[in-house]
């Protein structure tokens, strides 16, 4: 058998590794620490979401808010309560993006159906403490907020 008769065997194997692996990269599934999903109904504005999980000391996490098709608006407002253990009183940053252009094009490729929006939390990373209670709001409008699939959290 000479080097050259094994190697269709190895040109076969090659393009198998290569489409298993293009295969598997365009499944982006992400794992949610927590999501909530609002289904067909709004968020309104004084609708608490109690995150349920523990931040640790040097964790950076993410929260991906999901959008659907009928979203009215360019932008989106949070505003992320936390706290931290020992303290009484809660502290808050807002979190704001832009989603969609003036034109109304989305500024966010289509995943599973949504457009998605990430907002990396670098203030939960921390090497003294760690949070002890989080919550989110949305902070856009005194009506209800429509047009939001789901608002989850990724740990990173």
């Amino acid at each position: 058998m000479t080097q050259y008769s094994k190697l269709p065997a190895f040109i076969i194997l090659i393009c198998i590794m290569g489409f298993g692996a293009a295969f598997t990269s365009g499944c982006n599934s992400v794992s949610y620490s927590y999501k909530h999903n609002f289904g067909d109904t709004c968020w309104g504005m004084g609708d608490t979401l109690d995150i349920p999980i523990d931040v640790n000391k040097g964790e950076f996490y993410r929260i991906r808010v999901n959008f659907k098709e009928d979203y009215a608006y360019q932008n989106l407002y949070l505003k992320l309560l936390y706290q931290l253990p020992g303290q009484e009183k809660m502290e808050s940053f807002m979190l704001q993006d832009t989603i969609l252009t003036p034109s109304g094009e989305w500024l966010a490729d289509k995943e599973d159906g949504t457009y998605p929006l990430d907002f990396t939390i670098y203030r939960f990373h921390t090497d003294t403490t760690a949070i002890q209670s989080f919550r989110l709001i949305q902070f856009m409008r005194e009506e209800s907020l429509c047009g939001i699939s789901s608002v989850g959290v990724i740990k990173e």
